[in-house]
């Protein structure tokens, strides 16, 4: 599923954006391409549901936040994480950041990803990126994983530590999925 996701789902994705904005195919067209997609993940993501095993404690929250509709990269990164044996909480798109606040009240080791497309808009991403970190990160453990195209507006040079940008799933899965072999 990653070499076909990676290889095949993605860069056909990329192609449909461009012909979608050019006006040679319309909106409908891109849907119907878009949720055969989904279902195809939808189906692998239930099939690793079923023999369901942990590796610790650390629970990834998946979200996109407000406005942001575009959820096949987290898609594929809630079927990528529970491949790896972990527990994860899909939330699904136009997540406002307050109402995540209620997850912090469970005694675990959160993650939360993020995969920004579209939105927070370019203006307002960093004031976003700072509401988050005062909101949901400050005075816990937790992390905040972004991916998308959108991650490119983020002033790196005021990042809080807990929160990771990732250009590749790659990247991400050597960050918090693989388990060091020194420990």
């Amino acid at each position: 599923m990653n070499v076909v996701f990676m290889n095949i789902f993605m860069p056909l994705m990329n192609e449909l954006g461009i012909l979608w904005q050019t006006n040679a195919i319309s909106p409908s067209h891109e849907h119907f391409i878009t949720n055969l997609i989904k279902q195809k993940i939808h189906i692998q993501t239930e099939s690793l549901q079923k023999g369901y095993t942990t590796q610790n404690n650390k629970i990834f929250v998946l979200y996109l936040p407000e406005d942001e509709i575009h959820e096949m990269g987290i898609l594929f990164l809630n079927y990528f994480i529970l491949k790896f044996g972990y527990k994860t909480i899909f939330l699904g798109q136009s997540l406002q950041t307050e109402s995540l606040e209620t997850l912090l009240s469970f005694s675990a080791e959160f993650c939360f990803v993020t995969y920004l497309t579209v939105e927070p808009d370019k203006e307002i991403i960093n004031q976003y990126i700072d509401e988050f970190y005062h909101t949901i990160l400050k005075n816990n453990n937790a992390n905040l994983a972004i991916m998308g195209p959108q991650q490119v507006y983020i002033n790196l040079t005021k990042l809080p530590k807990q929160i990771h940008l990732f250009k590749t799933v790659d990247a991400f899965k050597q960050e918090f999925l693989e388990v060091p072999i020194l420990v």
